[in-house]
């Protein structure tokens, strides 16, 4: 057998065949009676210096190796890769954008003021930047009515919660009573009435930041006719400050929307913090697996027109975990809302600039970007181009698991390892990939010694944390739009 370079690749030449081909040397100098058994001193040598020629060899071998993406590790693949003109993806930190303050109006809260979220204190973040807060406003918004009704009834809706039914005769107590019963609004006040229209203002906790508008179904008539509703905003919530923060270290640090609410370092004037956005997720540093798997998606980006080279493109933008991509090749708009002949990417992570950008420089000619988010950028020539584009929504998990151990071989931090466990898998499920309990979830957990059984409770809204409560472990769908969202604060682990 050849060893060494060869047309069909580099074959090493292992202790074994070292040590065979230099006991015939020996043999055809000293003769076939000489003594090379392990135990003379001729043997002890031979192995000696077939040792050392085999980590030569194993030397050789991993510089073969380190030329090639598939096979090289560390340094040697960042260098391989180079000549793809990829960069290996370093640690980056979570961002939220739009943190609100509130508290007393000219108090200036400084650059670093520490947030951490509610019930996952590890989960720090830091102001980027001085804040003054301001008056602000309460958001106001007027429900009209084409007609003082007669009969029927109305629902409004906000944030995907609907009220009762409220009846033609109510009063402001009556809609402001129903508002106030929805769990997402703390405080609603309502004044008016049906002739002149409800004037509804954001209160508590809800005041002095914007609002989306609330959404109607009326069922009322007025002397059995249709009476139309019409929602407006008289005046836009303003809030007291806004400001960006950063996360304390890096990796994929979450704070879901409502939970970055923990003041731990204390302002002057700072009464309280709320996210009302989704946390643009950071990273670890890539790994090899990961900067392979980005290698292979590049090498379709030569066809730059292609859903998959948009998608290729997207995911070598820094920050960008997760990209999915649509596209409606009809001509007429399509259930979603796309227009004909457009596509919409749905990114998560990454900045709304560098996205823009690298949809504007891989996208074909003459046909749409579509989206919620719309940036502004400058062509090869220097004009400025619209792009569009989609961000998943966060959806929240709640998980609590029941372990049945074994206390001989279940670790001290065991808990705090299944609760990892748990984090690093779930925060690295895609836009729209369904949440599998069974096996994939409770998979997570075989690395980790002395548990014999779970008990798994997971959904989309809060499960019960108490030992021993029934299982509710079905799937969970996640949406086309949607990214499944696990936080340690969501995350429970009771040990029996």
């Amino acid at each position: 057998m050849a060893f060494g370079l060869t047309p069909q690749g580099f074959f090493i030449k292992r202790l074994a065949d070292i040590k065979s081909e230099t006991e015939a040397k020996i043999r055809s100098v000293l003769g076939n009676s000489v003594n090379l058994t392990d135990s003379s001193v001729l043997g002890n040598l031979n192995g000696i210096y077939s040792d050392s020629l085999s980590l030569i060899w194993e030397a050789l071998e991993d510089l073969y190796n380190s030329r090639y993406p598939d096979t090289a590790e560390g340094v040697s693949l960042v260098n391989a890769v180079a000549f793809n003109g990829l960069t290996i993806q370093g640690a980056a930190k979570s961002v939220q954008k739009n943190q609100l303050l509130f508290g007393t109006s000219g108090s200036l809260i400084p650059q670093d003021t520490q947030f951490s979220v509610d019930g996952n204190p590890t989960a720090k973040f830091l102001t980027n930047s001085d804040v003054t807060l301001g008056d602000g406003g309460n958001a106001i918004q007027k429900i009209t009515f084409s007609a003082v009704p007669d009969a029927g009834s109305f629902t409004l809706t906000f944030d995907e919660q609907t009220t009762a039914a409220i009846p033609f005769g109510a009063t402001a107590a009556d809609v402001q009573s129903a508002l106030n019963a929805l769990p997402n609004l703390s405080g609603i006040s309502v004044t008016g009435d049906f002739s002149t229209g409800f004037f509804v203002e954001f209160t508590g906790d809800d005041g002095l930041q914007p609002q989306d508008l609330l959404t109607e179904i009326s069922l009322l008539t007025s002397s059995s006719v249709a009476v139309t509703i019409s929602i407006t905003q008289t005046q836009a919530g303003v809030a007291q400050g806004v400001v960006d923060c950063t996360a304390t270290v890096t990796g994929p640090i979450d704070a879901p929307i409502g939970t970055l609410t923990v003041i731990d370092t204390p302002r002057s004037g700072l009464a309280r913090t709320i996210n009302k956005e989704a946390t643009t997720i950071g990273r670890n540093k890539e790994t090899d697996i990961q900067l392979r798997q980005r290698r292979s998606n590049t090498l379709s980006i030569g066809g730059k027109s292609t859903l998959d080279a948009l998608r290729a493109n997207l995911l070598n933008v820094q920050g960008v975990s997760n990209v999915e991509p649509f596209e409606n090749i009809e001509l007429t708009t399509d259930i979603d809302g796309r227009p004909g002949k457009s596509f919409e990417m749905v990114v998560d992570g990454g900045t709304d600039g560098d996205i823009g950008s690298a949809i504007w420089n891989a996208k074909p000619a003459g046909i749409k970007p579509y989206g919620a988010i719309s940036v502004s950028v400058l062509d090869s020539q220097g004009q400025s181009r619209t792009v569009a584009f989609s961000r998943p929504t966060q959806v929240r998990i709640f998980t609590s698991l029941d372990l049945t151990i074994d206390a001989s071989l279940f670790p001290d931090n065991g808990a705090a390892l299944v609760q990892e466990a748990i984090l690093s898998w779930g925060n690295t499920l895609g836009i729209g990939q369904k949440i599998v309990v069974y096996p994939q979830l409770v998979a997570q957990l075989n690395s980790i010694p002395g548990i014999l059984d779970v008990t798994v409770r997971i959904d989309r809204s809060a499960v019960s944390t108490t030992p021993g409560a029934p299982a509710h472990d079905d799937n969970i769908n996640i949406a086309a739009f949607e990214v499944a969202s696990f936080a340690a604060g969501d995350t429970g682990v009771n040990v029996l």
